[in-house]
């Protein structure tokens, strides 16, 4: 796969990430009062059946056509297994966040700590060391810091509605 059509999935995957969430939203599932756990479980569902409609494309992957053994065994891979289950705890989790704080600021948390963890996996683990070093952890200190504003919005504008409201009034703000 070529860099560019990398990044053109990481887009169509960000897309993705971004919206599926917003399915929990819609006035519909609102009106039907439905559990974030029972909608997970159609999300899961659905996820289990999409992934069938990759199969037919197996044959255009270079690597696979280039391999005569493919399709001649069935191996089974528990890594696998670990992965479908972090995926479905993340999505539930995901479900459970909306519900309690919305989906822009769930998103916006969940969405920048995973970009801070998928960025420790592959230093850490997989030795990906990032070109610029110096740039990559000033990349994250930013992230963190807008994560966590993302995260202390509501206390942050209550914050600074408060120091309007002094400020108007003429009151001391350390007297308030």
């Amino acid at each position: 796969m070529t860099a560019t059509l990398g990044i053109i999935c990481a887009i169509g995957s960000a897309f993705f990430n971004g919206s599926f969430a917003a399915l929990f939203k819609t006035e519909k599932m609102v009106a039907l009062n439905i559990s974030p756990i029972v909608f997970q479980l159609y999300v899961s569902t659905g996820v289990f059946l999409s992934s069938w409609l990759v199969i037919p494309f197996l044959r255009y992957n270079q690597e696979l056509m280039n391999d005569n053994t493919v399709g001649t065994s069935f191996e089974f891979s528990p890594l696998g297994l670990v992965g479908g289950v972090l995926l479905v705890m993340a999505i539930a989790g995901s479900f459970q966040a909306v519900e309690a704080v919305g989906l822009a600021l769930g998103q916006g948390i969940w969405g920048g700590a995973a970009m801070v963890v998928s960025y420790m996996w592959g230093d850490v683990v997989f030795h990906e060391t990032p070109s610029n070093v110096g740039a990559s952890i000033g990349a994250l200190i930013m992230l963190v810091f807008g994560v966590g504003c993302i995260a202390l919005c509501d206390l942050i504008s209550q914050y600074f509605a408060q120091c309007t409201i002094c400020s108007r009034s003429g009151m001391d703000i350390e007297a308030s």
